[in-house]
C-alpha cells in the first residue's frame, strides 16, 4: 500500500528552508529539511504527515526536544532523483523550556 503524504499544517509559514546557508552558519551542520510553523504563532501541536512509527524520542542536547519518526508504509515521492514510493524518517524538534 504506498500512502500520499500531506501538509500538517494550515497556515504555515516556512521559517527555514531546505539547505538554507544562514542555519548551516548559525548551527553548524546542513538542514536537510523544510520547518513550518503556525502563521499566527499560537498552534503548537505536533501533527504526523502519513502513519508514523515513533523511533526515538528525547532531549538532544544540541536541538532540545526532538522526535523521530518513520513511515508505516512507502510515502509516494514525485519529485527528485529517487522518484518513487519509498519510507520516509521525519525529526521534528523544539527548543527546551527553562
Amino acid at each position: 500500500m504506498t500512502e500520499k503524504a500531506i501538509l500538517p499544517l494550515n497556515n504555515a509559514r516556512i521559517t527555514s528552508g531546505y539547505k538554507n546557508e544562514s542555519y548551516h552558519r548559525a548551527m553548524g551542520f546542513r538542514h536537510f529539511g523544510t520547518d513550518m510553523a503556525d502563521l499566527n504563532r499560537k498552534d503548537f501541536a505536533v501533527y504526523a504527515p502519513f502513519k508514523i512509527k515513533i523511533i526515538a524520542l528525547g532531549n538532544d542536547t544540541h536541538m532540545g526536544g526532538s522526535i523521530i519518526v518513520i513511515s508505516e508504509n512507502p510515502i509516494d515521492v514525485h519529485y527528485g532523483p529517487k522518484k518513487g514510493a519509498r519510507r520516509l524518517v521525519v525529526r521534528r524538534t523544539w527548543l527546551k523550556c527553562m
